[in-house]
């Protein structure tokens, strides 16, 4: 179950995805973690951007791992288009991805 209150928005174990790598037009990285439906039909994703207290790569999930993230739901604007994100985002738990 997704919790959400003012401040802070917790999305339960969801694989985690790092896509594009580098996008160059921004010069960034992305990272999001996808929400699975019961019926794998309408899946929806949400980026999130970790605090500084994270370091790159070390502390970042892998793609695929199952993550719990927390973080507050804010938006943005980037390249003409609007994003949704949850910033200032801390990792409650992580599980690497099954082999």
């Amino acid at each position: 179950m997704i919790s959400a209150t003012r401040e802070a928005l917790s999305v339960p174990l969801a694989p985690a995805i790092h896509v594009p790598p580098h996008y160059q037009a921004t010069g960034k990285h992305y990272y999001a973690c996808i929400i699975m439906d019961a019926t794998a039909c309408c899946a929806k994703g949400i980026e999130f951007i970790l605090t500084d207290d994270y370091k790159y790569p070390e502390d970042y999930p892998s793609e695929g791992d199952d993550i719990t993230v927390e973080g507050i739901f804010d938006t943005y604007e980037e390249l003409d288009g609007m994003y949704c994100t949850l910033k200032d985002a801390a990792l409650l738990s992580r599980f690497p991805m099954s082999q």
